[in-house]
């Protein structure tokens, strides 16, 4: 079982539910009001944020591969 995620976006229709990546590399869906988690496929519905911007000097932490968001 998946235990730790990365947080990757949320639902455009309802920003209670936040789009996660898996360590084992599936996407899933948290309900923020019920603590629930469910695997998923990603389609348009969920908005990916940005990945965030290392400081000058520094490089950023990789990021999952998003080409499985496409």
């Amino acid at each position: 079982m998946t235990t730790d995620f990365v947080v990757l976006g949320e639902r455009r229709d309802d920003p209670s539910q936040l789009l996660l990546r898996g360590d084992d590399g599936d996407f899933y869906a948290y309900d923020l009001a019920t603590g629930h988690v469910s695997a998923i496929k990603v389609d348009a519905a969920w908005a990916v944020d940005p990945p965030p911007r290392a400081p000058a000097g520094t490089r950023p932490e990789p990021r999952p591969d998003d080409r499985a968001l496409e």
